[in-house]
């Protein structure tokens, strides 16, 4: 089956995998900030409002320690802000597990460019 990301004439890739990457990244990014544009006046509720209604039932006098020093517009861009930053600790985590994990195999290996770079200093 021939690879559709390269091109058939000198089989160098058409987009390097560095190019890619910063494509996804932003996609990604464009995906969690169009809905921000968009979406205006949103009515999603999530556990936060219900813990909230919860405590307010329990001890109507309850004061929070601290205020958000933001406040969005809307739950749902409240909601979106919070996955996007799990969605990126993920990401980053992910990535350095790969890393240290591509490392660890890459150093088994006699023949990788890694264990050749340390051979000769």
């Amino acid at each position: 089956m021939k690879d559709q990301s390269t091109d058939s004439s000198n089989h160098q890739p058409l987009l390097s995998n560095k190019l890619k990457n910063w494509l996804l990244v932003g996609g990604v990014v464009a995906l969690a900030l169009i809905p921000l544009v968009i979406v205006k006046d949103g009515k999603f509720g999530g556990a936060d409002d219900q813990g909230k209604e919860t405590i307010t039932k329990i001890a109507p006098n309850y004061k929070p320690w601290f205020e958000s020093f933001m406040k969005p517009a809307s739950s749902e861009i409240a909601g979106l802000l919070f996955a996007v930053q799990a969605a990126l600790g993920a990401g980053t985590l992910g990535y350095a597990i790969g890393l240290y994990k591509g490392r660890s195999e890459a150093q088994r290996l006699p023949h990788h460019p890694v264990n050749q770079k340390i051979e000769q200093e």
